[in-house]
């Protein structure tokens, strides 16, 4: 962001009843600003969003959450097209690096609840291997078997 910018953010958020009136406060607004928003149009629409929603100054935190919750860029990329900000690590499932991945990360780290999804390590349920896997995702075989419902009927 542009200083210049950091300065407009900073000045339109004075309009909040209860805004910090102390120098050392403003200034940490302002670096705390310049270090979430990625460029000039992120910051205007943090700052418009937060006078949107408040009449009063939030604080930093409430700034933070309005940001990554309604602001930061969610576009995924490529690794983490179909679960946005998340990928498979291994067995575990872990936030990308990409800003979709910031974005869950720092929600997570704000205390705010992120779903983390599910993602199926194999296809049509085996391994890279080809041994069958067994579980709710597993591909289903047709043994010729006959199963019995809950019901006590054949199926």
């Amino acid at each position: 962001m542009t200083k210049e910018k950091v300065a407009e953010c900073v000045g339109r958020l004075t309009l909040l009843r209860f805004f910090p009136q102390n120098a050392h406060a403003v200034a940490e607004l302002a670096r705390i600003i310049n270090e979430l928003c990625a460029n000039d149009a992120e910051g205007a629409r943090l700052t418009d969003r937060v006078l949107r929603l408040h009449d009063q100054w939030p604080g930093p935190l409430e700034l933070r959450k309005c940001y990554w919750m309604e602001v930061a860029e969610r576009k995924p990329c490529d690794a983490c097209k179909r679960y946005p900000g998340w990928v498979l690590s291994g067995d575990r499932t872990v936030q990308c690096s990409c800003p979709a991945g910031r974005r869950e990360r720092e929600i997570m780290a704000l205390g705010l609840s992120v779903s983390r999804p599910w993602i199926c390590p194999w296809e049509n349920g085996r391994a890279e291997n080809g041994e069958r896997r067994n579980g709710p995702m597993a591909a289903p075989e047709d043994t010729g078997e006959r199963r019995m419902d809950y019901d006590g009927t054949n199926k």
